[in-house]
């Protein structure tokens, strides 16, 4: 639920509530209610932030109802300077689309961490089968337009086939300007490493690309998400 800032009277932030799923069968019985999983949050510049979530099919299934919150955990007042109660009224922030798919998938979740206040590394995918996928440099792009030298990072993820695959896997700094990488690649302090792996993800699996950028020799892989277990070549600096 959205917090209350008590110096400005503003709300301050919120979160999505991700609605629950019923299946029926073909004579309209329930088989069930589930929740997303999995939820990620995307950012884009032009449509705002959205979330998406996965839930498993029933084979019996032949409907689902989306169903929305039944209760609400707390009423959400604002005050005047005067100290006058208001109440927050509740409204739909956004919008619910479903699609459904019997493809087999594994999630790839990117990483990284922020050294600085313009400046992150970044271990993410760059590529499926040799095509470009958006990332977690993109999804950071996009969130810091407007910011100045500083640098709001993102870091997200995708669903790919449960297939053999081909991954191109990239470990980079990334500084909120262009210039600052220039003057990173002058001091010396800007590394990055890139190449291929090949990669067969288990159906429902998750996993993360991981990496270290150093002096002496940078390195990027992927991992399962579960146990840290490295689940590819890893990709080295020459």
């Amino acid at each position: 639920m959205p917090s209350i800032d008590s110096d400005s009277n503003a709300i301050r932030a919120g979160y999505a509530e991700a609605p629950r799923v019923t299946f029926l069968d073909e004579a309209r019985r329930p088989l069930g209610t589930a929740l997303p999983v999995n939820i990620r949050k995307k950012s884009d510049f032009l449509r705002g932030d959205s979330f998406e979530g996965r839930v498993a099919v029933p084979a019996a299934a032949t409907k689902a109802v989306l169903q929305a919150a039944e209760t609400i955990a707390q009423s959400l007042i604002i005050r005047s300077e005067n100290g006058t109660p208001y109440p927050v009224a509740l409204a739909p922030a956004g919008k619910t689309s479903v699609s459904v798919t019997t493809v087999a998938v594994a999630t790839i979740e990117d990483s990284g961490f922020v050294e600085d206040e313009t400046t992150a590394q970044f271990f993410v995918v760059k590529a499926v089968d040799g095509k470009s996928v958006p990332s977690s440099l993109r999804e950071t792009a996009a969130a810091s337009r407007g910011t100045g030298f500083n640098q709001n990072a993102v870091f997200t993820g995708r669903e790919i086939p449960a297939k053999p695959t081909k991954l191109t896997l990239r470990g980079t700094h990334r500084s909120s300007a262009p210039i600052l990488d220039i003057a990173s690649r002058a001091d010396g302090t800007f590394f990055s490493v890139e190449g291929d792996v090949q990669f067969t993800p288990v159906a429902g699996g998750r996993y993360v690309v991981k990496g270290e950028l150093r002096k002496e020799g940078s390195s990027v892989w992927l991992e399962d998400a579960a146990t840290g277990k490295v689940v590819t070549e890893k990709v080295r600096s020459k």
